[in-house]
């Protein structure tokens, strides 16, 4: 045997049992091994070639071998079943490891990713949404990657012109509606003026000065504060009062009226827009009740709610059902149109501008058929 190869002579190509061996082999063989290897090659060497598993000692091995053609003899190779796998393990192991690597390498890039490129996109429609629900001071914090600072940059001075812009529009609106308001304050109604007259001459005919009198009285107090433009905002306690004699001169005209008025503590000290609540009250006479024989109350209210005040207009004239609630709500929040009066238009946009989306102008029914308006007043600062 040569190393670990062994070759094997015999006088006959016929293996039989008990022929004699005989081996060749390097300079410096195991010669223990071969020996306990020598014994087992009789059973071993059972064809021209093969390979075989032994057991040798506790250790497995494995012997090949090929018997040549010319001579007779047998090529025998073995090698430890240990040495064979020993690479294939390393092979496993290293392979095992470059994909543990590679795992922990994509991990970090995609973590990379995430943190330098997915978190500042995502942050940036996260404001471009706030943008565009008409939240103008949202702005972006400086990014950690360098790659997205000039986006950002951009986007905050972007943000920042369209606030500006949209502050300066609004404020531009604002003006526009106090010079509208004030030219409203201005006019005067000819047909309520012409019925007031007409009933001053009907009680002069008559003789009944105290009609006279109080109907003057309340009509001078009427069109004082109508019409007066040094100011565009009172306590809701002028506007009550204003209330009060405009009611009044509708109650001498039309006897069959009755009014109810309740404003709790504390409500009458809020600023509004002039003329806020009389285009209510207006609206409920001549619209509910004028027409309406049988119909002849009016109710007002203020109280404190959560977030602000709520006034309520109620009149017992016929109710709308929910289709012509909705075009009239359509109607006023939409743009002025020549077929629609300008009053309740006028309170739903002055509201919105001076108090914000909060505020809000509603029309319901109640269970009795009485109509009511309902005017949430959000004074800013609550909940802003």
């Amino acid at each position: 045997m040569n190393g670990k190869s062994a070759s094997r002579w015999t006088s006959s190509s016929r293996l039989d049992i008990g022929i004699l061996f005989s081996t060749i082999h390097h300079s410096s063989p195991d010669l223990e091994f071969i020996v306990v290897l020598e014994t087992q090659l009789e059973r071993l060497l059972s064809g021209r070639s093969g390979i075989e598993e032994v057991w040798i000692g506790k250790s497995p091995y494995i012997v090949s071998y090929l018997q040549s053609e010319q001579l007779g003899w047998y090529v025998v190779d073995y090698a430890e079943v240990q040495e064979i796998l020993t690479p294939i393990e390393e092979s496993r192991n290293y392979f095992y490891l470059s994909m543990a690597f590679l795992i922990v390498l994509s991990l970090f890039a995609t973590y990379m990713l995430y943190k330098h490129v997915r978190l500042p996109i995502r942050d940036l429609t996260l404001a471009v949404r706030l943008i565009q629900r008409g939240n103008y001071s949202a702005r972006m914090n400086e990014p950690d990657s360098a790659d997205f600072k000039y986006l950002f940059m951009s986007f905050n001075r972007m943000a920042e012109q369209i606030e500006n812009l949209i502050q300066s529009v609004l404020t531009e609106k604002i003006r526009t509606r106090e010079a509208e308001l004030k030219q409203l304050q201005t006019q005067i109604n000819p047909h309520f003026l012409f019925n007031c007259f007409a009933f001053i001459m009907s009680m002069a005919r008559a003789g009944n000065k105290e009609a006279i009198m109080s109907m003057t009285h309340s009509l001078s107090k009427y069109y004082r504060f109508a019409t007066r433009s040094d100011t565009l905002f009172c306590k809701i306690r002028d506007e009550i009062e204003f209330i009060r004699h405009y009611l009044s001169i509708h109650q001498m005209r039309m006897p069959r009226l009755k009014f109810d008025i309740h404003i709790d503590p504390g409500v009458e000290d809020l600023d509004i827009p002039k003329l806020l609540i009389q285009p209510l009250v207006e609206n409920a006479i001549i619209h509910g009740i004028e027409s309406r024989l049988n119909a002849g109350y009016v109710r007002v209210e203020g109280k404190r709610t959560d977030d602000g005040v709520q006034i309520v207009v109620e009149d017992d004239g016929g109710g709308m059902d929910e289709d012509a609630i909705g075009r009239l709500m359509q109607k006023i929040n939409g743009p002025l149109t020549e077929e629609m009066g300008c009053g309740l238009w006028n309170v739903n946009q002055r509201m919105n501008m001076m108090f914000g989306e909060g505020s809000s102008l509603l029309f319901t029914v109640t269970d009795d058929g009485r109509t009511r308006v309902i005017l949430h007043i959000k004074p800013k600062g609550k909940g802003d």
